[in-house]
Parts: structure tokens; sequence; C-alpha cells
């Protein structure tokens, strides 16, 4: 018997229109932090919209299974008979849906999306948390039939929806469309979301408070998930500094991309890659000479290579974009094809740019938070950067995605023609 309680949420109206929209042709990716209810939720998916489902949850599956995605790849009817056949599961063509869950714990898996997806036998879902699905894609290539989508703990109003209350959300939103006065409901309203303050969106947490109404028993359940969050951190942490307050700085680097040096202080400018990096942005010998000299014997696109610090120190990915953007070069443009006037414009706007970005705080895309746990406010000013369901600012032409040396790159084809 199924004593699994399930909650209604947003999301899966969202899984619904991915399964007519996509008719078998993508995969789509439910990313989120680790007790939100991914599992949950596709499995009910998958019960109501299928006629039938197998999950393989990669967290627990044996190795045999996943060795399929690394020895049996060349071989799709094997794999999905011995999946049906380990499963006990019998899947109809078409009306059929193959549960990738917690996928970050079989990368090869994942990769092997695009040749099942083109088979057409089934759709297919995946899920992952989010810490460890970035960090395990190091050597698989994503594939492009696999869609993503962000999934997180549930709102006030989906909390609502758990105390059988569908009517206070749609009330608020009149009486806040049409200015009307919210008088005595305001009071059991402010109740309820006191409650979702203590109780929180996690479905377990939210589960314990209907079955119990303790909210001691959900204090602990909570303290467990942080728990969870805390170790799932603290595996990427690498090094830690114990400070003479007492305090410490941790160095946590999920894909291990940095590196650290021990040098002496006199030998700072000497030793390591500080030796290699380029000037400032304000520097006052980033001249339009200095960067046409280093850009004429390379033939890389002039994204990439205003990435090199090695060249200019301090643009990231995001800066590249606007400043490329404010200078009208299209990111694929041969850097030694730049003429004068553009890398006066590169200097010009890569000062504007980080000089804007500095005084904002930064640019919080997805986790950034300064050592005061403020975040950036940048982004709120970009023009093109993850602009691609947008229009230009300048000329309303859409604003569009491409990969520039495997980097996401934002552009407007208008007002950056390749010429």
């Amino acid at each position: 018997m199924d004593n699994k309680m399930y909650f209604k949420r947003k999301i899966y109206d969202k899984l619904v229109e991915w399964k007519k929209n996509s008719d078998g042709k993508t995969a789509l990716l439910i990313e989120g932090a680790r007790r939100i209810g991914k599992s949950t939720i596709v499995e009910l998916f998958a019960k109501n919209e299928y006629e039938n489902y197998l999950i393989i949850d990669f967290n627990i599956a044996p190795n045999e299974i996943k060795d399929l995605f690394i020895n049996e790849r060349s071989d799709i009817d094997l794999i999905l008979q011995k999946l049906q056949s380990f499963y006990g599961k019998v899947l109809p063509v078409r009306k059929s849906l193959i549960i990738f869950d917690e996928v970050q714990f079989c990368p090869e898996a994942r990769s092997m999306i695009k040749y099942l997806v083109a088979d057409g036998r089934y759709d297919y879902l995946e899920t992952g948390s989010l810490i460890s699905i970035k960090k395990n894609v190091e050597n698989i290539l994503i594939p492009s039939e696999e869609r993503k989508i962000n999934m997180y703990p549930l709102d006030f109003e989906e909390f609502l929806w758990t105390l059988n209350d569908n009517a206070t959300i749609p009330f608020l939103r009149d009486c806040y469309i049409n200015k009307k006065k919210v008088d005595i409901a305001h009071k059991r309203i402010m109740k309820d979301f006191r409650t979702y303050i203590l109780v929180g969106g996690m479905p377990q947490a939210i589960a314990e408070y209907i079955n119990t109404k303790s909210f001691d028993r959900v204090d602990e359940i909570k303290r467990n998930i942080l728990s969870l969050y805390h170790d799932d951190i603290n595996k990427h942490e690498h090094v830690i500094f114990d400070l003479d307050d007492g305090s410490e700085l941790r160095y946590m680097d999920t894909r291990k991309f940095g590196k650290m040096y021990l040098i002496k202080k006199e030998d700072i400018n000497k030793i390591g890659p500080l030796v290699k990096l380029g000037l400032e942005p304000w520097d006052d010998n980033l001249t339009s000479e200095y960067l046409l000299d280093k850009y004429k014997k390379k033939k890389l696109p002039i994204k990439s290579v205003l990435l090199d610090q090695n060249i200019i120190v301090g643009i990231g990915n995001i800066y590249a974009d606007e400043i490329l953007f404010l200078s009208k070069i299209n990111p694929l443009k041969k850097c030694n094809l730049i003429t004068k006037e553009e890398a006066e414009n590169i200097i010009k706007y890569t000062k504007k740019v980080l000089e804007a970005a500095i005084e904002k705080g930064g640019t919080t895309i997805r986790t950034y938070s300064s050592v005061d746990g403020v975040h950036g406010l940048f982004q709120n000013e970009l023009f093109v950067h993850g602009k691609d369901k947008n229009n230009c600012p300048i000329c309303n032409t859409k604003i569009e995605k491409i990969k520039v040396g495997g980097r996401g790159t934002y552009y407007c084809p208008k007002c950056q023609t390749l010429q």
C-alpha cells in the first residue's frame, strides 16, 4: 500500500505541458535542492499521465544497472530489455515514462539521453540535486535534447493547498487588483502565513505538521534537513583557515576548477599564477595598442579572448557579454580582426561595466553573496546576458543565446552583426 503523502504542486502543470509539447522529442531534467519533493512529484506525474513507468534511483541502483550505461551504450535494445526485466515492468511503447532519479550519481546515464530520446519509444524525466549535478558533468557531453526546469520548496499558496484552502490566494489577488480591503479575513490569513513561516516549505516538515501539529517535531525535521545540506556543502570544502578571532575562512570549490598556492609574501609577484595575469582595467598601460598587439596572432572568437585573464583581469562570462553588446561587437568575431576603434570601445566599456557592477555589489545570478551575506544587484542592470527570452533594449530584436568556447553567450544579432 502507498502511504506517501502527495501534495498539489505548481510544477505538475509544467510537467503536463512538457509531455504535450515535447511528444517524446526531449527529456526533462528537474533540478532543485534535496528534500523538496522532486522524486515524489515525478512519480505522481508518472502514475497519472502514463500507462506504466519505471524509476531508476541511481542513489541506490546496483552497479549492474549503472554498468548498462557504461558498457552497453551501443545497444539501446539490450539496455531497455534489461531495465524492464530487472524492475519487473512491461513498458508500452509511447505510453510509458522512464525516470532517472538522482541522475547526478550516474552521469553516463544522463549523457545517454540523446540516444534514448532519438530511439523514441519512451519519455524520459530526470531529477538531480543542485550541488552534485553541477559537479558530476566534467567528462560528459550534456545532451541538447535535455530541457531543464527548476523546482523549489512549497510556496505560501501551495502550503495553503495542503490545508485544503484553495480560496485565499485568489481572494487576495482580487483584493490587490481591484484595490479592495481584506477586512475580517486579514487576521485568519496572517495566522496561516505565520504558520507557514514557522513550518516552511519542505514537504516532510509540512506532512509532520499536518499529522501532529507539533512545531517541535517540525523543527527537528528541518534541522535534520539542514544537517544534510551542511554535509553536502562540506564535501566541497577543500581548505579551512582558522582565523585569530575564532572565525573560519572556508574554500569551497564544487567543480574543482580552482588552485591554491602557498607562497612567501616577497615572492607573490614572482611565483604562481599572479605572474601571468594581464592588466587591470584601469591600468594606464591598457591601451588599444596593447590590445591589438595581444590580439594580432589570435584567431579565437573575441568572446573567448575577453575571458583570458592573461590579457585583462576581472572580465567574467557575464561581463564579457555586456561589454561586447555595448561595443557592438559580435562575440564570434575573430580577435585578430578587431579594429583600433573596437579595441578602444572594449577598454571603454570594460571600465564602465565593471565600475557599475562594483557599485551594485556584483551580479547575483544564482548563489553569490558578499561576506556580509548581501546579494549583488547588477543583474538588474544587464542588457543581454540571460535575456534570450527578451528583446534587445536598443533595436527590439530578440536576444539570442549561443555557445562560444563552451560558455553560454548572449547577444543581439542586429546590433552585433558579424562583419
